[in-house]
């Protein structure tokens, strides 16, 4: 993803900065790549060291029957000729790659098969990752630390996987100007799962302002994309102080 433009500058140096990663892994290892992935799939072309693939698309290891709900979800990982059965806590086909990039590892390390798929069930995720933070009148609230519009979609997915009938309301502060300027479009399109969305100030993360980046107009933005593609949305535009 176009990510951390401040230091990369432009895409291309960012994908060469993971081709020189990957080079350097030694000569008995191996690159463990997401074959869902495009521009993946273009670098594992040109690398000199063994690669193990994984994703939904034909990889070494290959998801496929993946369910959630509330408890978690469940897939099946189809290595060689072997289908694996994995059940996770948390939700998302996100966290099922994730899960599944762990285990090639594991068998990598040639760590037993059990301990690794015992490991991933009892996982229950991270600090600020969909993470539970109560609830009160019948509302549930999670705080998720997604800062890229990638991200931001995943996470929403992930919600309406676990919560289908819920009503979904972000509150959503933008991280860097140079993250919104550069990714304007993207933000404006990654709320779709939501019912209402409210766009706080814009946290500069040491970045001086930029005109014409604000959340006001990026809320106004939200508004009109999600209108265009016909989605209902309510968005509330408001500034809060950290």
């Amino acid at each position: 993803d176009h990510e951390h433009m401040e230091h990369y500058g432009t895409f291309a140096n960012l994908v060469a900065a993971f081709e020189r990663f990957l080079d350097k892994i030694p000569f008995y290892g191996a690159a463990i790549l997401c074959a869902d992935d495009p521009t993946l799939t273009s670098i594992r072309k040109g690398l000199s060291r063994r690669t193990v693939t994984y994703g939904f698309s034909e990889s070494d290891y290959k998801l496929h029957d993946y369910t959630s709900g509330a408890w978690g979800c469940q897939f099946q990982v189809r290595h060689g000729v072997e289908d694996i059965p994995v059940k996770l806590s948390t939700v998302g086909k996100h966290n099922a790659l994730n899960a599944v990039a762990s285990l090639a590892l594991a068998d990598q390390l040639a760590i037993p098969r059990g301990i690794s798929l015992r490991a991933l069930s009892e996982y229950s995720g991270v600090q600020r990752r969909f993470q539970f933070r109560g609830e009160r009148n019948g509302l549930k609230f999670f705080d998720d630390y997604a800062h890229h519009p990638t991200e931001i979609a995943a996470t929403l997915a992930s919600a309406r996987e676990r919560f289908p009938q819920a009503k979904i309301k972000v509150l959503f502060q933008p991280h860097r100007f140079s993250r919104v300027s550069g990714l304007w479009r993207e933000f404006s399109e990654c709320f779709g799962p939501c019912e209402e969305v409210a766009v706080a100030g814009i946290y500069s993360a040491g970045e001086a302002p930029m005109d014409g980046i604000d959340s006001v107009r990026l809320a106004e933005e939200i508004t009109r994309k999600l209108r265009t593609n016909g989605w209902s949305l309510e968005v509330a535009k408001m500034l809060f102080l950290l």
